[in-house]
């Protein structure tokens, strides 16, 4: 298997990262989406492993640990890697 490359888009809220991620996955072959997880509720119409992968504190804690992520960090007392 060759090298994967992970392209990450960066921006505020509402900044047009989910529009040209979409466009990316539609429009790109073998681009696909990492689905990023949090320890945060899930919000009303968000649906797991499509949204994100909904963790408690402490499994998030072991993939960090275990070195299972590709970053983490904690924002509004909410943990998301």
């Amino acid at each position: 298997m060759g090298k994967i490359k992970v392209i990450a888009l960066f921006g505020k809220s509402g900044s047009g990262k989910d529009t040209i991620s979409e466009w990316m996955v539609n429009n790109i072959e073998n681009t696909h989406k990492i689905i990023s997880c949090t320890t945060r509720p899930k919000r009303e119409g968000e649906v797991e492993g499509v949204n994100y992968y909904y963790l408690t504190p402490e499994e998030f804690a072991y993939e960090v640990l275990n070195d299972e992520m590709l970053e983490a960090t904690c924002f509004n007392d909410w943990f998301y890697g």
